[in-house]
């Protein structure tokens, strides 16, 4: 059975070779980049527009005579003009290193290939299955919770047809937490890795060294070390933060399909001018305070460290200016150590987000954000709720341990 979930799981998925992405074009970016590598060029240097610009549309140049801005010109114009595909084209790629190096080996095999990218991310699925089972396993829970992540049809759906680029994020995480226990460095080796495909998984950091916080000094020396490694892999990315990177505009304006912060942000705005970015900063505090407490103060054993990280991505997604439903992926594979009717529901419910581009095409967007997004979020958060009310009237457990059932308690306080 097991090993049937992993089967099954990469049969669905390998079904979408070949398939056109539906809604999405983010995947444009992916094969530029991995092209621009391919080249010696530095993808954080230019943006899609300076390409453009050079090939004489009207836009903003970045240098004119550089002798980068020609190679990268004819690499569009030999492509279709591929350049003019990517959205956002007046910023520079957000997407860091490790993201970049996946980007580039699919470029070397065959550039401009959406299923060579696929079957990259099948590689990693396979990969991220064969840990899931090894990491249920060491935490105490039965492999066979592995079916859980193997069908989830979001995570197929939006990572294998959409081809959003989380996916490589799952193998790094899962391969972190088996690994933390006997392998401290190992681990935040994998988890900086995770850093450097896509930022948020820092937040982790804290939570991933927990069992060893009865040694402060072991404790802050673990965390120094997966700061250190993670600037080292983002260096590349971060010397070119400025105005027209992906990373600048994502941090300081990005929002979309989002259930708490709008609210947050207009009720600040009422009270300052500053009112977006106190936002921002009130939401980065609030999780990084959650990682925090979980990390240093959270009861639970060595076994609960699966959970409080669901805990935590949970309050990243609900927070977030971005709700994108291939967000789910940064939880999904965290789900079989905790079933939850409640998080399982918010991978069906992050569905609704694609009802925007009908109501957006027939006039009715207002529908959407009054009513989709709501329910997308506030069905599944209250179905967590009676869980939690639940199984903490069954036992006198911490409410971050009541998503977990009376009967699978397995080492938890």
């Amino acid at each position: 059975m097991i090993w049937a979930a992993v089967f099954t799981g990469l049969f669905l998925r390998a079904l979408f070779i070949g398939s056109t992405p539906i809604y999405e074009d983010d995947w444009n970016r992916y094969l530029w980049d991995g092209a621009v590598i391919t080249q010696g060029i530095n993808p954080y240097v230019y943006s899609p527009e300076n390409v453009i610009y050079y090939k004489g549309l009207e836009l903003k140049p970045l240098v004119e005579s550089d002798d980068d801005l020609p190679t990268l010109n004819n690499l569009s114009h030999r492509n279709g003009d591929f350049a003019e595909r990517i959205n956002n084209a007046h910023l520079t790629t957000i997407y860091p290193p490790v993201a970049q190096a996946v980007f580039a080996i699919s470029a070397m095999i065959k550039p401009f290939d959406k299923d060579v990218l696929r079957v990259l991310y099948l590689l990693s699925e396979l990969l991220a299955l064969l840990l899931l089972i090894r990491a249920l396993t060491l935490f105490k829970r039965s492999p066979l919770w592995v079916w859980l992540y193997a069908l989830n049809p979001m995570v197929i759906f939006t990572a294998i047809n959409g081809l959003h680029m989380d996916i490589l994020l799952v193998p790094l995480i899962l391969g972190a937490i088996i690994s933390v226990r006997s392998h401290p460095f190992i681990a935040g080796i994998l988890l900086a890795g995770a850093a450097a495909v896509k930022l948020w998984p820092l937040i982790l950091g804290p939570i991933l060294y927990r069992s060893y916080r009865r040694s402060l000094s072991q404790y802050i020396g673990y965390g120094l070390f997966l700061a250190l490694v993670s600037f080292v892999l983002c260096l590349p990315m971060m010397l070119h933060v400025g105005e027209t990177s992906g990373l600048s505009a994502y941090s300081a304006t990005w929002q979309r399909s989002s259930f708490i912060f709008p609210h947050l942000e207009a009720a600040l705005s009422q009270l300052s001018d500053y009112g977006p970015t106190i936002a921002r900063l009130l939401v980065a505090a609030s999780i990084s305070f959650i990682a925090l407490y979980f990390g240093l103060l959270g009861k639970g054993d060595r076994y609960s460290l699966p959970l409080v990280a669901l805990v935590t991505v949970l309050a990243l997604y609900y927070l977030s200016p971005t709700g994108f439903p291939w967000y789910i992926i940064w939880f999904a594979a965290l789900i079989p150590f905790v079933p939850s009717y409640g998080v399982a529901l918010l991978c069906v419910s992050v569905s609704l987000y694609y009802g925007r581009f009908w109501l957006g095409e027939s006039g009715r967007y207002d529908l959407y954000l009054n009513i989709l997004v709501p329910l997308q979020f506030a069905l599944p958060l209250a179905v967590i709720a009676l869980e939690i009310m639940r199984f903490r009237r069954k036992a006198d457990i911490p409410p971050q341990t009541a998503f977990v059932s009376a009967t699978t308690l397995k080492g938890l306080p």
